[in-house]
């Protein structure tokens, strides 16, 4: 409302930065950087959201799964004589936030610079593509698909998607005593 609004205002004319998410219309301008700018002239906006807010799907909405299956994460992901899996977890959501969070303090540290940029859009989904290392690369420039091959990432063992008694069980190491704490889940100290 307008009286949150002003509110809001305030708090956004005092910060360094304003990071969004969101696309529901308000009584302050966020669909409109420019009047942003004029309104707010020292505060960096940030936007991230699932397309962006100026792409050709920025009218879209999707939810990680939905995300990283366009980005083709699903595509490489699970048995080869099954459907794609999803990863179990929002990575797509997960790496806009990393690239809005790496982009926020270039933008900050452009500013000390004297170089005064005030707008970012950053879009899961691209996030999510331009992190995947080379499959949409290999698709776009040779034509080829890399063929799934369960889910491992070789240098880590095990980690994998694995068949448990009441379907599937992810399994990713890397914390401290991946092991001991493996061990202790499947009651097997």
């Amino acid at each position: 409302n307008e009286d949150g609004a002003a509110i809001a205002a305030d708090l956004i004319a005092s910060a360094d930065v304003l990071l969004t998410s969101w696309k529901t219309p308000t009584p302050l301008p966020l669909d409109d950087f420019e009047a942003m700018r004029e309104r707010f002239p020292k505060t960096i906006y940030v936007s991230i959201s699932p397309f962006g807010r100026t792409g050709p799907y920025s009218n879209f909405e999707g939810d990680s799964h939905v995300l990283e299956a366009l980005a083709g994460f699903s595509y490489v992901t699970g048995y080869p004589d099954r459907e794609p899996v999803g990863l179990g977890v929002d990575t797509a959501e997960y790496l806009g936030g990393l690239y809005g969070w790496i982009t926020t303090l270039t933008l900050l540290n452009a500013r000390e610079a004297d170089e005064q940029y005030h707008y970012a859009d950053i879009a899961s989904y691209e996030s999510a593509a331009l992190t995947d290392d080379h499959n949409l690369a290999v698709y776009e420039g040779m034509g080829l698909l890399r063929r799934r091959f369960y889910s491992r990432v070789l240098g880590a063992y095990p980690s994998d998607i694995m068949r448990c008694k009441d379907g599937f069980v992810s399994v990713v190491p890397g914390a401290p005593d991946f092991a001991t704490s493996l061990g202790l889940l499947i009651d097997r100290p």
